[in-house]
């Protein structure tokens, strides 16, 4: 027996498991700069073990970009601080941004560079306030791919994703998880974040962003751009007054 497929679900089912475009060299070192700047925001305020009640939250945060990959907004992750597991770094991030004056309901147009691949909420937050593009730096192989789950349900609206795969401090960090992991029947990925190995990989984003030389002399006003807005980006106690760094018109 034959199934008639329309034409509109036809296309959807080609759009869902189309592969996306290859970013350009000259993206991929933006997203290498912009990705560093977002690992540099979590070292600014890193939480060392043990946690406390005290600690800020889980050593994870992200940037917002517009279309000119401009760094606008921040957040770091503050689930402990604030007593509110709900407080990761990309739900603080949008909806901090949003709330900002003349912002409007949705992020469209916007990037986010988040330091760990988002969770099924971070990614449910940014597909449903329309975020055009997401690029993670360290994957999770246990709470990651919900983007993908989304995709395959022919969600609307799920944003583009990309991950530097040539970045030090990827390779760093993955490498790391997967030898923290070894022996352990539960390992966690925020508890490695607290590891010497991971501040270790933050730190050297920071260094490698203020010395950044660019490959291609248009990206050098990103490099510009990134080192200064990751230099007003405050350590301790930052993140409890994320409105003050909504971005003037």
């Amino acid at each position: 027996m034959k199934t008639l497929v329309s034409a509109a679900l036809l296309s959807l089912i080609l759009e869902a498991g189309a592969e996306e475009a290859t970013p350009t060299a000259q993206q991929v070192e933006r997203d290498q700069i912009l990705s560093l700047a977002a690992l540099a925001v979590v070292y600014r305020d890193w939480q060392k073990a043990p946690v406390t009640p005290a600690s800020r939250g889980h050593n994870i945060g992200s940037i917002l970009v517009d279309n000119d990959s401009k760094p606008v907004f921040w957040a770091r992750n503050a689930a402990n601080k604030t007593d509110n597991a709900s407080q990761h770094g990309e739900v603080r991030l949008i909806q901090n941004f949003l709330n900002c004056p003349s912002v409007g309901k949705y992020a469209k147009g916007y990037t986010v560079y988040t330091t760990l691949e988002p969770c099924a909420m971070c990614t449910g937050l940014m597909t449903l306030t329309r975020v055009s593009r997401v690029v993670y730096v360290q994957a999770d192989p246990g709470f990651g791919h919900a983007r993908d789950a989304l995709k395959k349900i022919n969600y609307p609206n799920v944003f583009d994703q990309y991950s530097p795969s040539d970045l030090d401090q990827k390779k760093a960090l993955e490498a790391g998880f997967q030898n923290y992991s070894q022996g352990e029947n539960n390992p966690s990925i925020t508890d490695f974040l607290l590891t010497v190995e991971a501040r270790n990989a933050f730190s050297s984003a920071e260094k490698q962003l203020s010395d950044y030389k660019t490959t291609y002399p248009e990206n050098a006003l990103i490099v510009a751009s990134a080192q200064a807005f990751v230099n007003q980006v405050p350590g301790v106690e930052g993140d409890d007054h994320l409105p003050d760094y909504c971005p003037t018109k």
